[in-house]
């Protein structure tokens, strides 16, 4: 084949890859979203990201006071929602603050199909144009990266310029030039201030610099990676704009800053989610839990052995990537809380990983299967590799596009449901309520819930806990619960949460239950294993009555 050929077969490809990597993360990019009857979006982890945007805007205090988790995903949203203020396509009222999400969440969706693009680059340098592509239509359709490309949080945006970072360096084994350490401190700084953990990837810098060489074969000047540090630096103090504020002694660290970065730590050290309560060690857990949930078994089993090739016969490019993959993954298996979010940097590599297996095979000259003599094994591997995964990729966006369980439940009990009805909950109003109130933010909006309570609205709702004589004695016609609040107590055998369980069918003659499709069992683990997070879009919702 010529090579003009060659080149429009793959940008033809490549085209396609995009696209589909495209379509899958803007398909359902409107679930769950800010409404009349709930005021906060069913993720629970954009209410920060997103409430710091919006003060910025409403106040013009371009210090966000959230600096949880870096700032410049949210510099960045505030900026384009300002644009979409000034251009007249958003709005800073009420009726505005489901538009910012879906602007928020558009941004996402694009940076997440912008990796695909760079993991494309990343492993066409590592292992040539087959396994470019092989990456790249594989992490298209990867579930974990494919599903929480739909949400406003940093874990995509991070996962993106990590990547950045990756393509840049790879450029020093044989191009080692001043301008590539610039850009990759550039990369290396606006990473770690969107994501606080993505300063691991300085060991990256650092081994790309040990073994960079020029065109003429030279170790590069030690002054090249001081300058590129310097860069990051820069970087990270120009996204994180408030980091420094003027005291009675002159610059010091923010308040705001040192508090939330302190509790960021702390909260990873200690834990306090109870899902990830006696479920052994970390790095067990992404190994058996995350990453096959956000994978899928088959492309997991595939990225690591493609890891062990890597490392057995890649070249430095490759082994580069290993000098992120190895700390980054004792650092979030070492913490308490182990969300599957975490793994989501991982995942460019094990693509390239798994795309580099299926190559080595290629090259292998694997023997034919039957009468497809013309089709290779790797090339079957790959397509059903590829099939299974979009499978599962479909049927996760495929929940997000259809009605929310909460808010089909929430339906439903209006029509059931008389005015002033007594609704029992085990929580406070939170992601997993169906919207019975417009206040489900959890503890964010207790006080703005309390007040609801108070001005007649349509039902009067009980919070009881897991406080079964509360049960008894306040006597709810309605008790409202979901899988997302007793899965892990039951699993702790907490009494309390036992004996509440235990006692609703009892109280309660009537049961309609709300469940969505499971993510698929026969790809990933059963639900009750899965992280968390994962499950923000599928809770089952239980209705008592």
């Amino acid at each position: 084949m010529k090579p003009y050929q060659i080149k429009r077969i793959e940008t033809a490809s490549l085209v396609v890859i995009l696209l589909l990597a495209l379509v899958l993360r803007l398909a359902g990019l409107g679930w769950g979203l800010p409404s009349r009857s709930h005021l906060f979006s069913y993720h629970p982890d954009e209410v920060p990201v997103l409430g710091a945007v919006w003060y910025m805007l409403t106040t013009g205090d371009w210090d966000p006071h959230f600096y949880n988790y870096g700032t410049f995903y949210i510099y960045l949203v505030a900026v384009c929602a300002k644009a979409g203020v000034l251009m007249g396509f958003l709005s800073v009222s009420d009726a505005g603050w489901a538009g910012l999400h879906l602007l928020a969440r558009a941004l996402t969706a694009l940076m997440g199909a912008a990796t695909v693009y760079l993991v494309y680059l990343l492993g066409k340098r590592i292992g040539g144009l087959p396994v470019g592509l092989g990456a790249a239509a594989l992490l298209a359709v990867l579930p974990a990266h494919v599903v929480n490309s739909h949400y406003a949080t940093v874990d995509v945006p991070a996962t993106f310029l990590v990547t950045l970072l990756f393509v840049i360096l790879a450029h020093l084994f044989g191009d080692a030039e001043i301008g590539w350490y610039l850009l990759a401190g550039l990369a290396l700084g606006l990473a770690a201030a969107t994501k606080y953990t993505m300063a691991v990837a300085l060991l990256v810098f650092l081994f790309a610099h040990l073994f960079a060489r020029d065109e003429q074969g030279y170790a590069p000047s030690v002054l090249f990676p001081i300058a590129g540090l310097i860069v990051a630096g820069l970087a990270f103090v120009a996204v994180t704009p408030y980091l420094l504020v003027m005291g009675h002694q002159g610059f010091q660290f923010n308040p705001d800053f040192l508090r939330d970065f302190k509790f960021e730590m702390e909260h990873m050290r200690v834990g306090g989610t109870s899902a990830f309560e006696n479920t052994g060690p970390g790095w067990i857990y992404h190994l058996l839990r995350s990453l096959p949930a956000g994978m899928g078994y088959p492309a997991l089993v595939l990225g690591i052995v493609g890891a062990g090739l890597m490392l057995w016969r890649g070249g430095a490019a490759a082994l580069m990537l290993f000098s992120f993959v190895l700390p980054y993954f004792f650092m979030i298996g070492a913490g308490k809380e182990r969300f599957l979010r975490y793994t989501l940097p991982l995942l460019p590599v094990l693509a390239v990983a798994a795309a580099y297996a299926l190559d080595m095979m290629r090259q292998a000259s694997v023997p034919r299967l039957g009468k497809w003599k013309s089709i290779p094994v790797p090339a079957l591997l790959g397509a059903g590799l590829f099939a299974v995964t979009i499978w599962y990729s479909g049927h996760m966006v495929g929940i997000m596009m259809a009605p929310d369980v909460r808010t089909r439940a929430a339906n439903w009990l209006r029509l059931q449901a008389p005015h002033s009805t007594r609704i029992g909950l085990a929580s406070i109003p939170w992601y997993y309520t169906p919207p019975i109130t417009p206040y489900n933010g959890g503890v964010r909006s207790l006080s703005e819930f309390h007040e609801w309570q108070r001005d007649n609205p349509p039902y009067h709702v009980i919070v009881v806990g897991w406080d079964l004589a509360a049960l008894r004695r306040d006597r709810p016609n309605y008790f409202i619960i979901s899988d997302a609040e007793y899965a892990d107590p039951l699993r702790l055998q907490r009494p309390d949460a036992v004996a509440l369980t235990a006692a609703l069918p009892k109280r309660f003659p009537g049961l309609e239950a709300f469940e969505p499709p499971p993510p698929l069992p026969w790809l990933c683990p059963k639900k009750t294993d899965c992280p968390p997070d994962w499950l923000y879009i599928c809770p089952r919702i239980e209705v008592y009555y």
